[in-house]
């Protein structure tokens, strides 16, 4: 019921918001996983840590959280703990060179 009241609240205020997150989960590839893992850094500074365990993909944002990552593509995953998603971008070479985590309507880009 909270998302449903921030959603729309979020559009009577004129406020972003997103679009609940649909999709099927696929599995990666041990190289697809490869590509996205890394450190990736906002422009205030702070760090992002994308990390391979042992059966998923984690984003780590120090002191502030560890989300698990649900593929949804090779370059997009759904982000459960914020309702949101990690939307990576790919260099020529393959590998990602950012990633956006977008929560509420708001992109935070990270860069490699």
């Amino acid at each position: 019921m909270s998302r449903i009241v921030r959603d729309v609240s979020a559009i009577v205020f004129d406020q972003p918001f997103d679009m609940p997150v649909r999709g099927e989960v696929i599995e990666l590839s041990e190289e697809q996983i490869a590509r996205l893992v890394g450190r990736y850094v906002f422009r205030d500074g702070r760090g992002l840590e994308i990390r391979k365990e042992p059966d998923y993909l984690t984003a780590e944002l120090k002191g502030q959280y560890i989300a698990g990552l649900i593929p949804l593509s090779p370059t997009e995953m759904y982000v459960p703990l914020a309702d949101g998603k990690a939307i990576f971008t790919l260099g020529e070479d393959g590998r990602a060179t950012a990633v956006n985590m977008r929560f509420n309507g708001v992109d935070q880009r990270a860069e490699r």
